[in-house]
């Protein structure tokens, strides 16, 4: 089951915690009214479109691409989730 090998690792527990803490308090947030902006969604699209473009089509690259976005140093990912 995917929940269960997610939470082996140390980092994903504190992923999972910081989600429920922020599910928990979302109401002292005051985000107001959630909108849908069409740049955001247009912004959001092109990303996501350069990112599959950016996965090799070989089963191999996209493997070794996988295995080094993974190896990443938690201070690398939480750099990178800050951006």
């Amino acid at each position: 089951m995917k929940i269960t090998r997610i939470l082996r690792q140390p980092r994903q527990w504190l992923l999972l915690l910081v989600a429920v803490v922020l599910l928990h308090y979302r109401k002292a947030f005051h985000l107001g009214a959630l909108r849908l902006n069409p740049v955001a969604l247009g912004i959001g699209l092109v990303v996501f479109l350069l990112w599959i473009v950016v996965i090799p089509a070989e089963p191999e690259k996209s493997a070794a691409f996988a295995t080094a976005l993974f190896a990443a140093p938690a201070a690398g990912v939480v750099a990178w989730l800050a951006l």
